[in-house]
C-alpha cells in the first residue's frame, strides 16, 4: 500500500523518513520504540557526502509538501541560500540541487500518486511529531503512567446546577481514574474560586481566570466577546509550557478562539448546541432586533465556527442531528458521537400512577432556551391543561430563575421552586415531565433523568433531539400548543397510556 522505499533516495538517507511521513499523512500512526538507546557520532561510519543528503532533503520536500505556505517558503529559500550562503556551502548545495533536479520527474510522479491518499495536513504531522518528542523528553525519555488532559470551559463546572455542568463533571470524574486532569476555566464571579476544593477531588490542577478583556479582531462575534480574555490565553500558554499535556478538550463554543493558541497538541471540541448556527432557531436570537447589524454578527458566528471546526482534530457531538449540521460546514473534520448519559444509581425508577396531577419543568434559566420554553408553556399550553384538569399544578425547578421566570408564580397553579440541591426528589414526586423547547439543539439530559425515574415525558421535536425514543411508545411528542396540551391531558386521564409511557 505504501510501496516501500522510494528509489529516488538511492543509495541512502531520507528513505525511512519518507515512508514514515507518507504513512502519517495517510492517517496512520507511526511507532518508534527501540529497546535500547544508541549514541553515535553522526556519519562516523558512513561514506558521508553532504550533497547527497541535500539532494534527498530537496526530493523529500518536492515530493511530500502539500501545504502551500510551507512549499512557497522552501522554494523562496533556495535562491536566497545560493546568493547569501557561504562559498563552500553554496557549492555543496548547488551540486545537491542539480543532482536532485535529475530526479524531479520521478518525484512529481510520486507526488501525484500520493495525493489521493492524503488525510492529514503537513502542519498536523509536523506538529504532532514535535509534540510527541517534547512530552517524551520532558518525562526523561520515558512514557508516563497516565496521559495528561487539559479541559477548558467558559464557566466553572461546579456546583452542578445545569445540564452542561452535570455532563462535563461526571465524564471527568470517571476519566480521573485513568488520566491526569487539568482544568482551566473562565469564572464570572471571584467568589467561585471557593469551589476549587471540590474540583480538586477530580482535577490534579485547577486554574480559574476571572479577568476579561476586549478582542480587537473585527470579525470576532459580538456574541462571544463576554468570554474573551487575554489572561486566559496567557494561562493556556503557561500550562502548555509547564505540563506535558497530551490532549486539550474545549467545552462550549465560547472557547473556540483558544484553538489558535494551542501549540502542537491534539485538540477536541464538544459542540453542545448546534442551533447557534441557525439564525431563525438559535438561542442566539435572544434580545436581537433582527437588524442588519445583528444579521452581520450572526454571519460572524457562522464564520467563526466554520474556521475553527477545520482546525480541531475531532469534534464531539451530542446527537446525529447536530453532527449532520456541522458536517455541512466541515465535511473533512473527524467526528465522534458521545450522547449525554444519566446516573441510574442516583435517578432510580419508580412506579407511578399520576394521581397527584403535578407537572414539572427543569432548567438553568439564564440559558435562553430554558426560559423561553417555560414562558411558552405557561402562557400558551398550561391554561389549556388547567381548563380540562383544574387541579393540575406545575413546578418550575432549576437554577438561577430570571425575573421573567419568577413572575410565573402569579399564574394559578404554577409554583416557581428555583434552585435546589438535587432535582431527583422533585422528579420522583412529579406525574409528567414537560420539555416544550422551541429553540436549541443538542441532547436534553433532563429528559433522560425524567425517563430514568419513570416520569412520563411530553416534549416538542426539539426536546427529543438526540434521544433514541419513539413517539407514542417512549414519550409523547407535539409541536403545536393544542396538541401538546392534549398529550398531557390524555396522559393524566388514561391510566393505560400513562403506564405505557
Amino acid at each position: 500500500w505504501l510501496g516501500g522505499f522510494d528509489d529516488i533516495y538511492r543509495p541512502n538517507c531520507w528513505e525511512d523518513i519518507d515512508i514514515s511521513y507518507r504513512a502519517q499523512k495517510r492517517g496512520l500512526k507511526v511507532l518508534y520504540e527501540p529497546k535500547s538507546l544508541a549514541y553515535h557520532k553522526g556519519a562516523a561510519t558512513l561514506n558521508y557526502i553532504r550533497h547527497k543528503e541535500i539532494k534527498n532533503e530537496l526530493l523529500f520536500m518536492w515530493k511530500n509538501l502539500n501545504d502551500n505556505n510551507m512549499l512557497w517558503s522552501h522554494l523562496n529559500y533556495i535562491p536566497k541560500f545560493l546568493y547569501y550562503g557561504k562559498h563552500s556551502s553554496r557549492l555543496t548545495f548547488l551540486i545537491g540541487y542539480l543532482w536532485a533536479f535529475r530526479y524531479m520527474a520521478s518525484a512529481m510522479v510520486g507526488r501525484f500518486l500520493e495525493k489521493k491518499y492524503i488525510r492529514v495536513s503537513d502542519k498536523k504531522v509536523l506538529n504532532r511529531s514535535i509534540f510527541c518528542y517534547r512530552n517524551f523528553m520532558r518525562n526523561n525519555f520515558k512514557h508516563p503512567d497516565k496521559k495528561t488532559v487539559l479541559l477548558i470551559t467558559p464557566f466553572i463546572i461546579y456546583p452542578l446546577t445545569s445540564g452542561g455542568k452535570l455532563r462535563i463533571y461526571n465524564i471527568y470524574k470517571r476519566l480521573s481514574e485513568r488520566y491526569n486532569l487539568i482544568l482551566l476555566s473562565l469564572i464570572h464571579d471571584e467568589k467561585e474560586v471557593d469551589y476549587s476544593k471540590h474540583l480538586k477531588e477530580v482535577f490534579k490542577e485547577v486554574y480559574l481566570v476571572h479577568e476579561k478583556t476586549q478582542s480587537n479582531e473585527f470579525l470576532f462575534p459580538r456574541r462571544y466577546k463576554y468570554s474573551f480574555s487575554s489572561f486566559l490565553i496567557d494561562k493556556l500558554k503557561e500550562i502548555q509550557e509547564k505540563y506535558p499535556v497530551d490532549l486539550v478538550h474545549i467545552e462550549s463554543n465560547e472557547m473556540l478562539y483558544l484553538t489558535r493558541h494551542i501549540k502542537y497538541i491534539p485538540a477536541v471540541y464538544t459542540e453542545h448546541d448546534v442551533s447557534i448556527l441557525s439564525y431563525d432557531k438559535s438561542y442566539y436570537k435572544k434580545g436581537m432586533s433582527d437588524s442588519f447589524s445583528d444579521f452581520i454578527d450572526y454571519l460572524k458566528v457562522v464564520r467563526h465556527h466554520n474556521f475553527f471546526y477545520k482546525k480541531i482534530d475531532r469534534v464531539i457531538t451530542l446527537s446525529n442531528e447536530d453532527e449532520n449540521v456541522i458536517k455541512a460546514f466541515a465535511p473533512k473534520s473527524g467526528y465522534s458521537l458521545i450522547p449525554t448519559g444519566v446516573d441510574l444509581g442516583h435517578f432510580r425508577f419508580i412506579e407511578k400512577t399520576g394521581k397527584n396531577k403535578t407537572l414539572i419543568f427543569v432548567g438553568h434559566y439564564p440559558h435562553h432556551p430554558n426560559e423561553e420554553a417555560a414562558l411558552y408553556f405557561c402562557k400558551k399550553i398550561f391554561p389549556l391543561v388547567k381548563k380540562a384538569i383544574p387541579e393540575v399544578t406545575l413546578k418550575v425547578v432549576g437554577s438561577d430563575p430570571t425575573e421573567n421566570i419568577m413572575k410565573l408564580s402569579k399564574i394559578d397553579g404554577v409554583h416557581v421552586i428555583g434552585t435546589v440541591p438535587d432535582v431527583n426528589p422533585y422528579l420522583a414526586d412529579a406525574s409528567v415531565f414537560i420539555c416544550p423547547f422551541k429553540s436549541s439543539a443538542g441532547i436534553k439530559g433532563k429528559v433522560l433523568e425524567a425517563m430514568a425515574t419513570g416520569t412520563p415525558v411530553v416534549c416538542t421535536t426539539r426536546g427529543s433531539y438526540g434521544i433514541d425514543a419513539a413517539d407514542k411508545l417512549d414519550m409523547l411528542v407535539a409541536d403545536k400548543a393544542g396538541e401538546f396540551a392534549g398529550n398531557i391531558i390524555k396522559l393524566l386521564q388514561d391510566d393505560e397510556l400513562y403506564k405505557k409511557i
